[in-house]
């Protein structure tokens, strides 16, 4: 099923979870996507078949289009996602 279409009995636990291993980079440092963004990128990686780091980006900005649109959820996850960012950035220059 195409990422963006919906059917009723597609739900997050008919797909397993992101493999994501070795986990050595900053969003693993900062404590890991934020819920939302991990639920979506599982979706689209499951269902398009892209890899995993491909697959968070393309969730990444499915988010930005829903915030834009007022979904607060994804307001959120962005939010943590752009403090997450700031925090790796500082980090790494000290």
């Amino acid at each position: 099923m195409p990422f963006g279409k919906k059917k009723d009995d597609h739900s997050s636990r008919t797909h397993p979870g992101l493999d994501r291993s070795p986990k050595k980079n900053w969003v693993d440092r900062e404590g890991g996507l934020p819920s939302y963004v991990e639920r979506i990128a599982k979706h689209i990686h499951a269902d398009s078949g892209l890899p995993v780091g491909q697959a968070i980006a393309a969730a990444i900005n499915h988010c930005r289009r829903l915030a834009a649109k007022g979904n607060v959820q994804a307001q959120k996850a962005l939010a943590q996602w752009e403090k997450m960012k700031s925090s790796a950035r500082a980090k790494r220059n000290d």
